[in-house]
């Protein structure tokens, strides 16, 4: 008895989901060539073999044979010797729902006749007939419904019968079957689907047109509030949308979030213009609007092309309707559309100075995103090119840091007479935003209007400061040249900008300044010069630069200390950053590459350091030998 229920193992094992192929029923004989006989299971069965017996997930041998497809004898031959034919996986699954996903219509046939239960739930809630309508055939579930099996059952998610028929490789046939036997067309899953919105998503217009033709409701709403019709213009083709039209599906229907059919058809379409026209033809409201407050213009502006905003026009909507930021199709066309289009809604009397929420105008956005082109077009139609948002950012000022073309945009602009000495929120001018942003030939442009280069932003830095701190010698220069004031004081700290081009180390701006008289002696509001300046910066030829053209050795900052002072101050803290960093050295048990970079770092500021203290106290001795000597030592 023992060896039967081995040999009955072994063909369950041979069988299992693990394995998934024989490989224990005839050693001799090589796995794919294996074929067990219904003579090998009576023989079997015959040595009283448990026939019911599980593997660890439940699977008995008529299971398995259901699973693996065997031949309808070797079913008969386990049904024959009592095998139980509603025995249930861990996962639920019967033999007739293993047949049903994997079987032949025959096998479902021997199994049925057994008394099988055709309405068994697996655990996911689905049923034979459900399995079947996705993997069988349309035989195999007329012979289900044949027996029974209830045409609207559900499983967990609520999916039917006829909504698992879609995803068969026979849909059109198998939902047909289904629909033969009085199935809801009308019943829904959890998501709120129905037959007719899966249909519209996943299906043919000639399936639309089979369910429609079973009295399905054409403006039921899914739980998202979505009805076919849209789903169909998202997804479908425009014979689908035309079919669901005709059917008096609702043309104006909405969805959780005021998502038109019309919106649909703009930008989920793969026909996107004759899925537009077809909606359009069935007399949609081109102007209702969304959650959002976008309507299908807006919204074309934004996703579609010329042509479809052109048929919106054409269907009479409003050209000035601005969703909830305020963007109306002319301000969203120029910063995502095309000077084309941008053509086409000036044309309908769009407003062309509409200002959003923000404040922006359609012609700074297109400064901003636009092209030179799209600018020019939108000025010939009077924009107002000092037009400004809620920060104070003109026209102009978006040409200088948001344009791909900021030079031929700038030039645009000022041709058409922008005020250059207009002030942001923040009191910056286009002459101070093109030195932080822009070229040297677009502050040239600027410098060519002839501004006021001694205007001061509210935190008091003039146009000069801003460019001794990095600009070109040629940039100061010209500047200087406009009548720029080289001693002009910041307010609330005192530099000049002197100071700022000592603290870069500008050494041109440097020139420039010192040749147009700026006091290289000026102190800021710690009292500190920009030869004091460049030296805490550690800026050696520039510290000499100013010392050879005036700079004054003796005078003191508002703490007493002379420039020589503060470069030996900075030399001493220079030796304990070595000194910390013999430190770790000595404390490290290997020798990183985060302590070298910490080494190096401190050994090259000393060395600078050392060397500008020297220098300006006319001394070669700096100590840095003795650093040196302890640095080697510490290698030791």
């Amino acid at each position: 008895m023992q060896d039967c229920h081995a040999a009955l193992s072994n063909w369950l094992h041979a069988w299992s989901p693990a394995k998934k192929s024989w490989c224990c029923v005839v050693p001799a004989v090589p796995a794919h060539d294996v074929d067990v006989s219904s003579d090998m299971v009576r023989m079997i069965l015959g040595q009283k073999a448990d026939v019911n017996h599980g593997d660890q997930f439940g699977y008995t041998a008529l299971m398995l044979a259901a699973q693996f497809n065997q031949s309808t004898d070797t079913v008969q031959a386990m049904l024959d010797h009592k095998a139980d034919v509603n025995r249930n996986s861990t996962y639920g699954s019967t033999a007739l729902t293993l047949a049903a996903q994997y079987g032949s219509t025959e096998m479902v046939r021997v199994i049925l006749g057994h008394k099988a239960d055709v309405n068994h739930q697996m655990k996911n809630g689905g049923a034979a007939v459900a399995v079947a309508a996705h993997f069988g055939s349309p035989e195999m579930v007329r012979l289900l419904l044949k027996h029974k099996a209830d045409v609207n059952a559900r499983d967990e998610h609520g999916t039917t019968v006829l909504m698992s028929a879609f995803s068969s490789k026979h849909p059109t046939d198998m939902v047909q079957v289904v629909l033969d036997h009085k199935a809801d067309v009308n019943r829904n899953d959890t998501f709120g689907n129905t037959a007719l919105t899966l249909a519209a998503h996943y299906g043919s217009t000639e399936m639309v047109r089979v369910i429609l033709g079973h009295k399905a409701d054409v403006n039921h709403q899914m739980k998202n509030g979505g009805a076919a019709v849209a789903v169909a213009a998202h997804f479908g083709s425009p014979e689908m949308v035309r079919l669901l039209l005709q059917h008096k599906a609702d043309v104006n229907a909405r969805d959780e979030h005021g998502t038109t059919v019309l919106m649909n058809a703009l930008f989920g379409s793969k026909h996107p213009t004759d899925m537009v026209q077809v909606v359009l033809d069935h007399k949609a409201d081109v102007n209702r609007n969304n959650t959002f407050g976008n309507t299908a213009l807006t919204l074309a502006a934004r996703h579609g092309s010329t042509e479809m905003v052109r048929a919106m026009l054409d269907h009479k909507a409003d050209v000035n309707h601005h969703n909830r930021v305020g963007g109306a199709a002319l301000t969203i066309a120029a910063q995502y559309g095309s000077t084309e289009m941008v053509r086409v809604i000036l044309g309908h009397k769009a407003d062309v100075n509409h200002q959003m929420k923000n404040g922006g105008a359609a012609v700074a956005v297109a400064a901003h995103f636009g092209s030179p082109e799209m600018v020019r077009l939108l000025l010939k139609h009077k924009a107002d090119v000092n037009a400004r948002d809620e920060h104070g950012t003109t026209v102009l000022m978006n040409a200088l840091f948001g344009s791909k073309h900021p030079t031929d945009m700038v030039q645009v602009v000022l041709d058409h007479k922008a005020d250059v000495d207009a002030e942001d929120a923040k009191g910056y001018t286009p002459l101070m935003l093109a030195i932080k942003h822009s070229s040297d030939e677009t502050i040239k442009l600027i410098l060519d209007c002839d501004p006021d280069v001694n205007k001061h932003s509210f935190g008091g830095s003039t146009a000069l400061m801003l460019a001794s701190s990095g600009r070109s010698l040629t940039i100061v220069e010209r500047i200087l040249q406009h009548r720029a004031l080289p001693n002009a004081v910041r307010p609330f700290d005192g530099l000049t900008a002197f100071h700022w081009a000592a603290r870069a180390g500008n050494g041109g701006a440097i020139f420039s300044l010192l040749k147009h008289r700026a006091d290289a002696n000026a102190k800021n509001a710690a009292g500190q010069t920009p030869l004091m300046v460049a030296v805490q910066s550690g800026l050696l030829s520039t510290a000499e630069y100013i010392v050879e053209h005036g700079a004054a050795l003796e005078l003191r900052s508002n703490t007493g200390q002379t420039a020589l002072q503060m470069s030996q101050q900075r030399l001493f803290q220079s030796e304990k950053q070595v000194q910390h960093a013999i430190g770790n050295i000595k404390r490290s048990t290997s020798y990183t590459g985060h302590v070298r970079k910490q080494l190096l770092d401190a050994v090259e500021n000393e060395a600078r350091t050392a060397k500008l203290s020297g220098s300006l106290s006319s001394k070669t001795d700096s100590g840095f030998a003795v650093f040196r000597s302890q640095l080697n030592s510490s290698f030791l």
